[in-house]
Formats: structure tokens, sequence, C-alpha cells
């Protein structure tokens, strides 16, 4: 089965294929989401309903000459079966529409495993009720006790899902909210990286942000 994708801000009209695990064909990649301060990331939402783990993965976005134009930090310990954000910092001019490749290497770049056709059109669409100049603001992060969730300059009164993930994938927090801004009390959890994900009522992700617990 040949790997799913679907547009959130941006259209992608194409076909892929891996090239080398089997398992790469199960993949589900849903792009893109750019940052809203001048493009200086492009982030990838990524879901794994097979059995490899993809262990410490990262994304690379390569031209049709093969040079890397964004490149991921690796954040998570595998790939899991909910969509993660993969955000890749833009290291050479990317221009719109955009024809090249997606890789994916594991073990921190040590070995890679998978690679893809991939191509961006020049075609903007929205992303339910929040769109790309809508951004979510969490703060404070790193945090204790509470964490703020609200929108920069704008507010968004249907209901949305907050989770919180650890790096295993493992749901250390939910709560559903009629309306943003919202505030989390999460005291007592335990100091480190989780990802705060943000969801609307169809289970469609809005989101997905890094945020800290600190000591």
């Amino acid at each position: 089965m040949k790997p799913s994708f679907f547009c959130l801000l941006f259209l992608l009209p194409f076909l892929t294929k891996s090239q080398n695990l089997p398992q790469c064909d199960s993949l589900v990649i849903t792009c893109c989401a750019f940052d809203s301060l001048g493009l200086n990331t492009i982030s990838i939402y990524v879901a794994n309903p097979s059995s490899e783990l993809f262990a410490y993965p990262g994304f690379v976005l390569l031209d049709n000459n093969l040079d890397t134009i964004a490149k991921e930090t690796v954040n998570y310990f595998g790939i899991g079966t909910w969509p993660q954000a993969h955000t890749m910092t833009i290291v050479a001019p990317l221009t719109l529409p955009f024809t090249g490749y997606l890789e994916l290497h594991t073990l921190f770049y040590q070995e890679f495993a998978c690679s893809f056709p991939f191509t961006i059109a020049d075609t903007t669409t929205t992303i339910n009720e929040i769109t790309a100049d809508k951004t979510i603001v969490v703060f404070p992060n790193p945090f204790v006790d509470e964490l703020h969730i609200a929108l920069a300059q704008y507010s968004v009164s249907s209901e949305v899902r907050l989770s919180i993930v650890d790096v295993m994938d493992r749901e250390v927090y939910t709560a559903n909210k009629k309306q943003l801004p919202a505030t989390l009390s999460l005291n007592g959890m335990k100091p480190g990286i989780y990802f705060l994900r943000i969801t609307n009522t169809n289970n469609q992700p809005i989101q997905i942000q890094k945020v800290v617990v600190g000591e």
C-alpha cells in the first residue's frame, strides 16, 4: 500500500513510493505547516500503523539535486500510531511549488530508512478553525504547575481536545476545552520533554508542540 498524504496548509497532489523498508509504505504523512514568522520551519505530521518502530527518527527534505533544504532535530523515541509533528528547520531557499524528496533516517541519522518523492504545490488551504496566521502560543515553556494555551491575537470558540504525551507516545493527560485560551493544571508531572497535541472534535490534528516540564 502506498503512503497516504492529506493536505493541511498546502495541497500535495502527488504519488509517492518508498525505496527501502516495506514498512515505509504504511506511513501516513500529512503536509505541510509553515511557521508564521518567515518560513523558518516546515512541519509534517506522521502516523505509523506498522509494527516498525523507526527508532529515533529524523526527516530531511531534499531538492531534485539531493541538496538539503530542511532537516529535523531528533525529538522522538519512535513514530507512533497517532500523527506526530516532525518540524524541519529550513536551511536553504525553499521556493513553492517545490519538487524533491523526503527522507526518513533512524538512530539519530545513523541509518537510512525511507525515501519518498515529495511535492509541495503553491496552493493554500485552511486547517479547521486555525490557519497559518493564527499561531498557538504555549507558555510558560518550560513550566512546572500550569500550562497556558492561547492563540496569538485570536480566540477559538469551538471545542478542542488537549492531550499531553511523553516521548514514548504514552498519553499522560487529556482534557476537552470548549474554547481557547485555556489553562491546564498539571501539578505532579515528572520533569522532562512532552508533546502537546491539539485536535478538533473529529480528532483531526490542529497543532502539536513540544513542551518541557521543569524541576
